[in-house]
């Protein structure tokens, strides 16, 4: 009687075989082998339509955002040091503190340098008062003496006239006097009237004679005031003279103040330099100078500090990829998720704020950044990181199990079930992969089911056996750390 066989793997029909051979060799009765091929006994799961991202992984390294190396900007001895190694520092915090005493001296210096140059200004401007006080008297004096003038020049004008009508009052008693001299022998004048004559002739003489004297009075007096008038114009040229050297001795002594206001400027800022204050908020590196050392300005590193939020994390894309990303970078900035390699939390994400303006010609690479939010201090400066720049996200995209797709001598196949439950090998073009799942760019369709174990008991056609596949965690395909393994790329 024929004894039937059920497959359920390769393993158990290589062993029936073994038990039939067996049992020939005992001599005893053998069923007949079974004709055909025994269906195959797979696992499947079903293509599903998903929205996933498209992103490109890559290894990066943490780089502070602010990196300020501490030097001191006087010289001197470090007196006071307020700072721990590796203290968390805010901005303007006091770190170091450098002898000050060298420069307060120099500060009051200074400050009595410019104590004398601003006396001496206000000395200056008071001498510029003065001569300009002197410049308006002259001035003043000179119009008086201009208007005195005036007046005596039209008093010479009527001098001359009474001149004039004294002349003329003497040539008519010389006249009359002549006239009565001439008719007195004949007796046809008295000499009482003789003598009246004669006493006008000499009144009028005196008279004329007085004018002229007053109008050369008068004359003398006006050539004086013309003289006064050249002297006031002279000491209103010396006062004038005097204020410009005034003026010019103002603006040098305000120079000198000026010069001297600068000085303490400068000596305030060396008083204010001697206490050393971070520029940044950041952390604190190892200290590099002790108290008592002495320093000087410039020379040496007090100590190192450096911003860790945000953070930077920089990393490198190919030149093929580079397309890819200036692609996709005309809007918004692109995401960039990062995530420690011995970590396998949540990545942190943050916007893509930097690519490179030139391609490394030796390594054909170009260098990007992305800012990172730390306040937690979890990502340090220096260490790798693995990164994924998200390019764009897939709506839709297809994925399956990453077992199954097979690599053939003709390409990737896979084993999509038909309703009848029947092999049906395809070739199939693949995606990025996320997680424990790929994505299937051609050849699946979301709801069919592929065969993800036991593909190489199954031939095209053949007649399949499906058993339930065996219990493995399954990610989301978002939730696949970055630096992954990445198919498609």
């Amino acid at each position: 009687m024929p004894v039937a066989i059920v497959a359920r793997s390769p393993r158990s029909t290589v062993l029936c075989l073994a038990l039939a051979g067996l049992t020939t060799a005992c001599g005893k009765a053998a069923a007949p082998a079974p004709t055909g091929r025994p269906p195959a006994v797979v696992s499947v799961a079903t293509a599903e339509a998903v929205d996933v991202p498209l992103y490109i992984d890559e290894i990066g390294r943490c780089v502070a955002t602010e990196v300020v190396a501490v030097q001191p900007r006087v010289s001197g001895q470090v007196v006071e040091v307020l700072v721990k190694d590796g203290q968390d520092v805010e901005e303007d915090a006091t770190l170091f503190r450098i002898d000050p005493r060298p420069y307060d001296a120099a500060l009051a210096q200074a400050k009595a340098r410019e104590a004398v140059a601003d006396a001496a200004a206000k000395e200056s401007r008071t001498a510029v008062a003065t001569a300009q006080a002197r410049v308006g008297s002259a001035r003043s004096r000179l119009l008086e003496t201009k208007a005195k003038i005036d007046a005596t020049r039209a008093g010479i004008d009527e001098m001359t006239a009474d001149v004039e009508a004294a002349d003329a009052e003497v040539a008519r008693a010389e006249d009359d006097l002549a006239r009565f001299e001439k008719v007195s022998p004949a007796g046809g004048v008295s000499g009482q009237e003789l003598d009246r004559a004669r006493t006008a002739a000499r009144g009028a003489r005196a008279r004329a004679a007085a004018a002229r004297t007053r109008r050369v009075a008068t004359e003398a007096q006006v050539r004086e005031v013309e003289a006064a008038v050249a002297t006031a114009q002279d000491g209103i040229l010396e006062a004038e003279s005097l204020a410009t050297e005034a003026a010019a001795r103002v603006v040098s002594a305000d120079a000198e103040v000026e010069r001297a206001k600068a000085t303490v400027a400068a000596a305030q800022l060396d008083v204010d330099f001697c206490t050393v204050k971070a520029p940044i908020a950041g952390r604190a590196g190892r200290r590099l100078v002790d108290k008592g050392n002495i320093v000087a300005a410039g020379a040496v590193t007090l100590i190192t500090l450096q911003r860790h939020d945000p953070l930077y994390a920089e990393f490198s894309v190919t030149e093929d990829d580079l397309t890819r990303v200036q692609s996709r970078t005309g809007g918004r900035p692109l995401t960039v998720e990062v995530i420690l390699p011995d970590e396998a939390g949540p990545p942190r994400t943050g916007p893509l704020t930097f690519v490179d303006n030139a391609v490394d010609p030796a390594t054909g690479t170009v260098r990007l950044r992305a800012s990172l939010s730390n306040p937690d201090h979890r990502f340090w400066p220096g260490r790798f990181v693995k990164v994924r720049l998200v390019l764009e996200t897939l709506k839709g995209a297809v994925l399956v199990p990453a077992s199954a797709p097979m690599a053939t001598a003709q390409g990737v196949m896979m084993i999509v079930v038909t309703p009848e439950q029947k092999a049906d090998i395809r070739p199939v073009a693949l995606g990025q992969r996320h997680g424990d799942r790929v994505v299937v760019t051609q050849g699946v369709d979301a709801g069919d089911r592929v065969v993800v174990a036991g593909q190489l008991g199954a031939m095209s056609g053949a007649t399949l056996v499906i058993e339930a596949p065996p219990q493995t965690p399954t990610g989301s395909p978002g939730a696949a750390p970055p630096g992954g393994a990445g198919m498609g790329r």
